[in-house]
């Protein structure tokens, strides 16, 4: 079980870990902006949690758990218990820690604090698949399966298929979801290997880089809400990465995206502060709320939109207590929702 200290330690370094690592001004898609040594050997997948970074290792079996690492500095802050005996990818909901198992062939949802198992149910490659990847949208999970050929499922929390795309590259590993995109790590350790930014609607690659520093086996990858992080097995190392999209108002949305769509959400614990990006391809008027359990108001905020693109929104309430919201944006004709957890 994670320790009090540790438990403080996800709700209280969200702030300073995002100021500490801020991107440079400049910077493109692929550079690179801070490295950090992986916790331990054979680094399976990342997950941002809560200003800090989970790692699951799934070799030696006397290395093999979910560390929580802290994002400056690379220092171990405790570990959390792994599911099945080849754990692999990971992924953060914002109240679920979310575990794949290549040997089992399942997906794990998991206490993201003692890594007690919630509830399970088999990957939808069956025994024949390689799940490995994993990210989460907001509402959907998206599974990498890199049994050849490669492909991506999108599935709901209970495991059922809602989507099935073609995966990029010739060994899809690592899997996050960022800014609207789907972005795949190529475990290509025969030749180059690439970090794709894929479209989650039909597979098509969007852009691309190399692993950084050259390597092959850039096996997980997870975004922190501003930049990907990316740990390559080869030289034992976690790459913060900027992920190449700008953050001003006038970035245009996809031409494919829903009228009104959330890109992101971000708490900060210490001011009771949840971040909010929407994309929009009609200008109008935008209403954002905080909503709690209940269905209650507990803060919003009015946006008027000028054009097609995304839109930044802060939500604020000073005297909000830890636990789950619901983050509503809602225009004339759509609305889109999401939770948020709050740990203060």
């Amino acid at each position: 079980m994670v320790s009090l200290r540790h438990a403080l330690l996800l709700a209280l370094t969200t702030l300073a870990g995002l100021a500490v690592l801020a991107a440079p001004a400049g910077a493109a898609l692929g550079d690179v902006l801070h490295t950090i040594p992986a916790p331990a050997g054979s680094p399976a997948d990342l997950a941002w949690v809560n200003g800090v970074i989970y790692a699951v290792i799934f070799s030696p079996t006397e290395r093999r758990d979910i560390y929580i690492v802290d994002p400056a500095t690379g220092d171990s802050l405790g570990t959390v218990p792994h599911a099945g005996a080849m754990p692999m990818g990971l992924t953060y909901d914002g109240y679920n820690l979310w575990q794949v198992c290549l040997s089992g062939d399942r997906v794990y949802k998991m206490d993201p604090i003692t890594g007690e198992i919630r509830d399970s149910f088999a990957a939808p490659g069956g025994t024949d698949g390689q799940p490995i990847g994993l990210g989460w949208d907001g509402e959907f999970l998206w599974l990498n399966d890199s049994h050849d050929p490669g492909k991506i499922w999108q599935l709901d929390t209970l495991g059922t298929v809602q989507n099935q795309i073609p995966a990029p590259g010739n060994s899809p590993f690592g899997m996050a979801w960022a800014e609207g995109f789907i972005w795949v790590s190529d475990n290509n350790t025969s030749g180059a290997a690439y970090i794709y930014k894929v479209n989650p609607e039909d597979g098509q690659i969007l852009d691309s880089f190399l692993c950084p520093d050259g390597g092959g086996s850039p096996n997980g990858i997870t975004h922190d809400g501003d930049n990907l992080w990316i740990v390559v097995l080869a030289t034992h190392t976690i790459y913060q990465v900027d992920d190449g999209i700008a953050s001003a108002v006038d970035e245009p949305a996809p031409a494919s995206s829903s009228p009104l769509r959330l890109v992101r959400t971000r708490c900060e614990p210490q001011s009771g502060v949840v971040d909010v990006r929407f994309a929009v391809q009609q200008p109008g008027e935008i209403r954002a709320l905080l909503l709690d359990v209940l269905g209650r108001k507990r803060a919003q905020a009015l946006v008027h939109a000028s054009g097609p693109g995304s839109y930044d929104v802060r939500l604020a309430r000073a005297d909000l207590s830890s636990g789950v919201y619901h983050v509503l944006v809602r225009g004339a004709a759509a609305s889109a929702t999401c939770k948020v957890l709050l740990t203060r």
